[in-house]
């Protein structure tokens, strides 16, 4: 977006989003974590004048037998709201998502898999008055 005077603005991002994970950990000093959620910045030129973070989940197993399997379909509105004034110029709205999978076999086995999914409905930048 590109403003040529001060203005203050709220920044919107709906979506529909799924995620699943499917984790396990057996035996000794076996472990395993498996986390996502969703992210944004807002950003002039190279310069991230905001960013926030919205973990959806955050697993970790370990021991001699642990297991769990998850999976979700919700809608969100992430960012909701965030915002201030900003200076003429140019600037980048982005919405995105994450995930991360990581596991130690220890002695005995371990795995994890980790999956989210978006649709983002739309992108707003509304200005206040």
């Amino acid at each position: 977006m590109r403003t040529d005077r001060p203005i203050a603005v709220e920044l919107f991002a709906p979506r529909s989003s799924r995620h699943s994970f499917t984790i396990g950990a057996r035996g000794i000093g076996a472990s395993a974590t498996s986390e996502g959620g969703l992210e944004t910045t807002f950003m002039r030129g190279g310069q991230v004048l905001m960013a926030g973070t919205f973990p959806l989940w955050r697993r970790r197993v370990s021991g001699l037998s642990e297991n769990e399997s998850v999976r979700t379909n919700f809608t969100s509105v992430f960012p909701s709201g965030m915002g201030g004034r900003i200076d003429p110029g140019e600037y980048t709205f982005n919405v995105g998502i994450w995930a991360f999978a990581d596991y130690a076999s220890g002695i005995g086995s371990a795995g994890v898999q980790s999956l989210v999914e978006s649709n983002i409905i739309e992108m707003r930048i509304h200005r206040r008055d």
